[in-house]
C-alpha cells in the first residue's frame, strides 16, 4: 500500500495546468488520492475554479473547441489505478459530457450556417435540410468554385483546423491498446449503444446520446492506432464493425474503409481481421457520397493493394459515388490541386475533385501577388519554378492502377460525373500529363470519341483542356482565377 501523499503549494499550482491533470497522469496514485481527498472538501464551483473538479472540462477560444478530462489524462497515461481512483470519485465514464460532444459534432454538420460553441440540435434549427439528403444542386455549385476531395465535401473540416478531437473515455482507451482500463471503463457503464448496433441502413436517432454524438468510434480509435487486438476484443464483446459515426455527416467511414482511408500504411491486419466476422458489411457506402471502400483503395494508386481487396471483394461492387465517380475516374484524378494545370482557364473550370486522402490538406488560394499574405495561411502560386513535378514512381503506379480496372471489363472510358468529366478529362487537364496513361484510354474501344467529342458541363473535351493546358503559360496571377 502506498503512503499518503503530503500535498505541496506545486501540487496545487494551477497557472500552467489543473493540478487534476497532472495528479491524473503522475505514476505514483498517493498523489491523485491526495488531490481528490483535498478537493472532495470543496463544493464542485471551487473545485473547477482551482483546478480540481474530476469531471470533464472545456478549454474554449473564437476558432476552436477543446474538451478534456482527467479520466482521459489517465487512461493516456495508461494508469489503472488511477483511472479506477477517478471512476470512485464520480467521473463520468463516458469522459466527455454528452453537451461537449454535440457542440463539437456541430462543426461537422452538412449545410453548416452556424458559427462554433453551439449544439448539434441548436445548429440543426438553422438547418431545413436532412443530414442524410441526396446531394443538393447548392453543394454541386460549392463544389465546382474549388478543388475539393472526391469523397466529402468542401466545408471538410481539417486536423490543421481541430487541435484535439473531442474523444470518448472509451475511444481513448481503445487507442491506447490497454485491454484493462478498456474493462475498467465498460464496467463503469459508459453510453454505447450506437456502437453497438449492427444496422445496414442509416438512420439518425431522434434522442442522440454519447456514442452517436461522437465522431469516431472506439474500433475506429483502434485502427487508426494499429491495436488490433483491441480490435478483435471489441468485436467479440458485441461492438458492430459496421458502425459508422454519422454525427461527422461529411467526413465519415466504416471501419472497414478506416482500415485503408485513415491508416497510412494500410492496416491489412485489421483490414483481414475485420473481412474473417461473417456480419461484416464489405459493401457499405458513406453516406451521402456513397463512397465504396474501392474507391478508397484506388486512391492510394497502390496496385498491389488494389490487387489485394479485388481478389475479396469484386470491382463491379463499388459502381459510382453519388459524384458519378467510377474507380477509373479516382485512379485518373490528381492527387491534389498542386498537379492540376491551373494556368489553363478551361482546365481551372473543369477539374474540381482530387483524389487525396489527407485530413489536413487545404485548397490553394489563389489571390493577386500583391494581396498574398505572409503568415502561412495562403499556400501562394508562384510558378512552376516552386513545384515538384510528379515522380516516375507516382506515374509508374497511376498506369499500373488504371490498365488493371481497364482489364476487369468493369468500367467504361466514356463514364462521365456530375461534372460531366470522364477519366480522361482529368488526365488531360494535369499540369504534366502522363501521354503513356493518356494514349492507354484513347486505344480503349469508344475512347477516340471521347478524346474527340466529350464535352464536360463547361463545353471542353479532354482534347480541349489537353491544348490549353500546352500553352498555358505560369505566372504569378490569372484574372480568371478571380
Amino acid at each position: 500500500m502506498s503512503i499518503d501523499h503530503i500535498l505541496t503549494f506545486a501540487d496545487l499550482d494551477d497557472s500552467v495546468t489543473p493540478p487534476i491533470m497532472r495528479a491524473a497522469s503522475c505514476s505514483d496514485p498517493s498523489v491523485l488520492r491526495a488531490v481528490i481527498k483535498y478537493g472532495a472538501s470543496l463544493d464542485e464551483k471551487r473545485r473547477r475554479d482551482v483546478g480540481l473538479s474530476w469531471q470533464a472540462f472545456s478549454d474554449c477560444d473564437s476558432l476552436s473547441l477543446q474538451y478534456d478530462s482527467p479520466l482521459q489524462e489517465a487512461i493516456r497515461a495508461e494508469l489503472p489505478e488511477n483511472v479506477a481512483l477517478l471512476i470512485s470519485a464520480g467521473s463520468d465514464p463516458n469522459g466527455l459530457l454528452a453537451d461537449m460532444l454535440s457542440r463539437f459534432s456541430a462543426q461537422y454538420l452538412r449545410f453548416r450556417r452556424h458559427r462554433n460553441h453551439i449544439t448539434r440540435n441548436e445548429a440543426l434549427k438553422l438547418i431545413s435540410e436532412s443530414q442524410l439528403s441526396p446531394l443538393t444542386s447548392g453543394e454541386l455549385s460549392c463544389r465546382r468554385k474549388t478543388r475539393t476531395r472526391f469523397w466529402t465535401s468542401e466545408s471538410f473540416v481539417t486536423t490543421c483546423s481541430v487541435p484535439r478531437t473531442a474523444r470518448t473515455a472509451l475511444e481513448t482507451a481503445a487507442s491506447t491498446g490497454n485491454i484493462e482500463i478498456f474493462d475498467q471503463i465498460l464496467a463503469a457503464e459508459p453510453e454505447i449503444s450506437w456502437w453497438m448496433v449492427n444496422s445496414q441502413t442509416l438512420a439518425l436517432p431522434t434522442h442522440p446520446l454519447h456514442s452517436f454524438l461522437s465522431i469516431s468510434t472506439p474500433l475506429h480509435a483502434a485502427i487508426e492506432a494499429g491495436n488490433n487486438d483491441m480490435v478483435m476484443y471489441m468485436i467479440d464483446k458485441g461492438f458492430s464493425p459496421n458502425t459508422v459515426p454519422v454525427s461527422a455527416t461529411i467526413q465519415c467511414i466504416s471501419p472497414l474503409m478506416a482500415t485503408v482511408a485513415s491508416c497510412a500504411p494500410p492496416n491489412l491486419e485489421a483490414y483481414d481481421l475485420l473481412l474473417s466476422y461473417a456480419h461484416t458489411n464489405r459493401d457499405l457506402r458513406t453516406p451521402v457520397f456513397n463512397v465504396h471502400i474501392l474507391h478508397f483503395v484506388t486512391a492510394l494508386l497502390s496496385f498491389a493493394l488494389l490487387e489485394r481487396v479485388a481478389a475479396s471483394i469484386p470491382l463491379s461492387n463499388a459502381g459510382t459515388t453519388a459524384l458519378g465517380h467510377t474507380l477509373l475516374h479516382v485512379a485518373c484524378m490528381p492527387s491534389d490541386d498542386t498537379y492540376i494545370q491551373i494556368y489553363s482557364e478551361k482546365v481551372y473550370q473543369s477539374i474540381h475533385n482530387v483524389r487525396t486522402l489527407s485530413t489536413s490538406w487545404i485548397p490553394l488560394e489563389l489571390l493577386p501577388h500583391e494581396q498574398n499574405r505572409k503568415d502561412g495561411l495562403v499556400r501562394n502560386y508562384e510558378g512552376l519554378s516552386h513545384l515538384q513535378d510528379p515522380s516516375i514512381t507516382d506515374t509508374t503506379a497511376q498506369i499500373k492502377v488504371v490498365e488493371f480496372l481497364l482489364r476487369s471489363s468493369t468500367l467504361q472510358v466514356n463514364a462521365t460525373d456530375k461534372d460531366g468529366n470522364s477519366a480522361m478529362h482529368y488526365v488531360a487537364g494535369s499540369r504534366v500529363v502522363s501521354e503513356e496513361l493518356l494514349q492507354m484510354l484513347r486505344a480503349v474501344d469508344g475512347g477516340e470519341h471521347v478524346w474527340m467529342n466529350e464535352k464536360n458541363m463547361w463545353g471542353w473535351t479532354p482534347r480541349d483542356l489537353y491544348r490549353d493546358g500546352k500553352s498555358a503559360v505560369a505566372e504569378p496571377y490569372k484574372p480568371f482565377w478571380g
